[in-house]
């Protein structure tokens, strides 16, 4: 397993990957699960930026990089 994790407004945004799949957590919940082909989405569901939606896309195969978006904006 490859994971990239993220800090926003005092929530840690996850995105791990595995053999084929993508898993999207938001302060350790699952919010979304997937192939690698499309992006994945959640929202912060509480505290602040609450109700901000997330995306993360996955671009690359052997040097995967993950972009990890809130309300639109990269997260770095």
């Amino acid at each position: 397993m490859k994971f990239w994790s993220v800090r926003y407004k005092g929530h840690v945004i996850r995105v791990e990957r595995y053999a084929f799949e993508l898993r999207l957590l938001v302060d350790g919940e699952l919010q979304d699960a997937g192939l690698a082909d499309r992006p994945l989405n959640g929202v912060l569901r509480n505290g602040d930026g609450s109700g901000e939606p997330v995306k993360a896309s996955l671009v690359g195969t052997f040097r995967a990089r993950c972009y990890i978006f809130v309300d639109h904006r990269l997260v770095e």
